[in-house]
């Protein structure tokens, strides 16, 4: 009798502890209808390849009418989601990755990718914020800095987008990270 009062304090205490959110308020490998449930969303939408994802404005730190996407695998768990800002800049990368770096350290990655790195950091990256943003709108790099943090990638990335520089934070499962790729992959294989 004493074993099975034990067996049931554990439970509930167990009961009464609180899951981590790992996007938002959401768990990776929640279906569609839990994130629509906890977003309050009414519209699954639903990529040329049949795909589901969710798609709609949130505030994100200072950035206003940021666009929140939910990416699913095909067996609709949620595996992924991004921020991408309404206005191309620099700004948004650089709020972006000032919070992440108080809340988790420095990044794992921060690197410069698509050129001669001498030559961006001599030309662009010292010159300032404007620099960085021209050099990015131009093609001459792209910027992305990565934390690992439990079962969640983070990302944040300034790349070339309607010859502008566009930010973009990406969180991914590392669960289902390799399944949502290979089902993004083929998907895309299926155009051709």
């Amino acid at each position: 009798m004493m074993n099975l009062i034990k067996i049931g304090t554990v439970v509930i205490i167990l009961a009464g502890v609180a899951v981590a959110a790992d996007f938002r308020n959401n768990s990776w490998g929640d279906t569609p209808d839990q994130v629509r449930a906890v977003e309050g969303m009414e519209e699954l939408k639903y990529t040329a390849y049949g795909e589901p994802y969710l798609d709609y404005a949130v505030d994100l730190a200072s950035q206003t009418n940021v666009r929140v996407l939910f990416y699913f695998t095909a067996k609709e768990c949620l595996a992924g989601g991004r921020y991408i800002p309404s206005e191309y800049g620099y700004e948004p990368f650089q709020e972006w990755e000032n919070i992440l770096t108080d809340k988790y350290g420095e990044p794992e990655i921060a690197d410069i990718f698509h050129s001669d790195n001498d030559f961006i950091k001599e030309n662009y990256y010292y010159g300032g914020w404007r620099d960085v943003e021209y050099g990015v709108a131009y093609g001459h790099f792209e910027l992305c800095r990565y934390w690992t943090v439990n079962d969640t990638y983070i990302y944040i990335e300034l790349v070339r987008w309607d010859d502008n520089a566009l930010a973009g934070l990406k969180y991914f499962s590392t669960v289902y990270a390799d399944e949502f790729n290979a089902q993004s992959k083929a998907a895309a294989r299926e155009g051709f």
